[in-house]
């Protein structure tokens, strides 16, 4: 369940936020079998088995009939909004806490990359966990200078926005 929304765009309420959000990363009990077959005994190694998984078995693409981790997860296919919710989805029922992040901010309702963060006890930080480019384990400074030069070169990734936060 959504913890606390941190940004939401002009013409989102809250509470109408909230309730996109609960609903895109909503789950399932398939979902959340996979997600338990994932568990290692480390928050990070836990993280990383499910960043991988989703980075392997879904193909990088718009899910038929619209977005969200049960659809990114039936149909193994998702843009990054979709894997990182499917990332939040499991995290959240494994009790990972982990945060929604956007490059960009939220504008007429589009991101330019999403991707996740989990808060890593034993390092007291947060990390880098995107299942769409395979990154796992990054510091948000060796993250970000890695976007710049993958994603678009030419564009300033420092507005990047926490979304929400679960657990």
């Amino acid at each position: 369940m959504l913890h606390r929304i941190i940004y939401s765009s002009k013409g989102w309420t809250n509470g109408n936020f909230a309730r996109y959000m609960d609903y895109s990363v909503m789950s399932n009990n398939s979902i959340n079998r996979q997600a338990d077959k994932l568990k290692r005994k480390s928050t990070s190694a836990t993280a990383q088995a499910v960043s991988s998984w989703i980075n392997s078995h879904l193909k990088y693409g718009h899910p038929r009939g619209g977005g969200g981790a049960i659809r990114a997860f039936q149909q193994r296919r998702g843009v990054c909004t979709d894997q990182s919710y499917l990332t939040v989805a499991m995290l959240s029922h494994l009790k990972v806490k982990v945060r929604l992040v956007s490059s960009r901010p939220l504008s007429h309702g589009l991101m330019n990359h999403v991707w996740t963060e989990v808060w890593i006890p034993s390092k007291h930080q947060w990390r880098v966990y995107d299942s769409t480019c395979g990154l796992y384990d990054y510091s948000k400074k060796d993250y970000m200078v890695y976007l710049d030069w993958l994603i678009e070169p030419n564009t300033d990734h420092k507005h990047q926005h926490i979304i929400a936060l679960w657990n």
